[in-house]
């Protein structure tokens, strides 16, 4: 399958789905079909809505899913979240030998997953320092816990839960309330070393402006600063701000685009991803979490960071349906 002039391509988008992403997945979805209709020369743009009730309609009327994926001759996936990150809609994409943006089944869902920790420990990358504990744990194990990491610790929980918990706990009676807060939700929580530093979002995209592996400008996040939190019913709900340009410097510019660029290699993921990262003092960076499925819409990270390396919209989709179709 190729992208050529020659002939119209029908791109099916799907979007939607039943995840918490799902306003994301549906404004990256509408984004995408946008950019497509500009082009209706070259490409059939082909609207796939999930529902929440996982419901598939094809240009507003339902269908199987195999139903809805014939005759594609490529797909754009905007299912952010579990739905469409955690391999089970790309398996039925490579079944049916329809060419997919985006990251392959099982690295795309160990991306998701807290173990994608131990992908990057093995490739001498930096994550913090965690501990799993479930119900069965008792208090003598959070006592361990507690004594072997410095304070405030962050408890959350895993990656591959649409809907994270995350809180800090700075004593021992915090961390027992986060965590069995987190336990009602899940089978597991997190607990993870808090790492001082500035945090960042780096886009890395593949094969690129002559680049094996090209790497966007660092987005520097800044996140409010917290008390010590007094209601453990609440979710963590202040929104970070993003400062493009940063106060970064040109060397530590270089040390996070390198290592998110280390960690997409790492962790075998295709296309384009997002690293969440944290650039200590001392000059380390920690990868604190990444996304093989970044949203792409007029009002996302990645939108700012085409604009800053004067990239289009439309050139990057372009790019990401080459590397799909295998014409890049």
């Amino acid at each position: 399958m190729s992208i050529s002039s020659g002939s119209k391509k029908r791109v099916i988008v799907l979007r939607g789905g039943p995840s918490s992403d799902y306003a994301a997945s549906l404004k990256t979805g509408e984004h995408v079909l946008s950019l497509l209709r500009e082009k209706p020369d070259t490409y059939e743009p082909i609207d796939v809505f999930i529902s929440k009730d996982d419901e598939w309609h094809v240009e507003g009327m339902k269908k199987e899913p195999h139903e809805a994926l014939k005759h594609a001759d490529i797909a754009f996936n905007a299912l952010h979240g579990h739905y469409g990150e955690s391999g089970k809609v790309q398996r039925m994409l490579s079944h049916l030998h329809i060419p997919f943006t985006g990251t392959k089944s099982i690295e795309s869902a160990l991306a998701r997953h807290h173990t994608f920790k131990q992908v990057l420990g093995a490739h001498d990358i930096r994550t913090p320092q965690h501990d799993e504990v479930t119900a069965e744990d008792d208090a003598t194990r959070l006592t361990e816990v507690f004594r072997e990491y410095l304070h405030p610790m962050v408890v959350k929980s895993p990656r591959d839960a649409d809907e994270r918990i995350v809180r800090l706990a700075y004593t021992f009676d915090e961390l027992v309330l986060a965590v069995g807060e987190v336990l009602r939700e899940s089978p597991k929580a997190i607990i993870e070393e808090f790492v001082r530093g500035k945090e960042a979002k780096v886009a890395v995209v593949d094969r690129a402006r002559g680049q094996k592996l090209y790497s966007f400008m660092p987005i520097e996040v800044r996140t409010p600063k917290k008390g010590k939190q007094q209601d453990f019913e609440a979710k963590f709900k202040e929104k970070p701000e993003y400062l493009f340009p940063t106060s970064f410097s040109t060397d530590e510019h270089k040390i996070l685009e390198g290592a998110a660029k280390e960690a997409h290699s790492a962790l075998g993921l295709r296309h384009y991803s997002h690293s969440n990262l944290i650039l200590t003092p001392a000059g380390n960076v920690y990868v604190l979490n990444i996304s093989s499925l970044p949203e792409f819409h007029a009002d996302s990270l990645l939108s700012q960071s085409l604009t800053a390396a004067g990239w289009t919209h439309i050139e990057f989709l372009e790019h990401l349906l080459g590397l799909a179709s295998g014409t890049l």
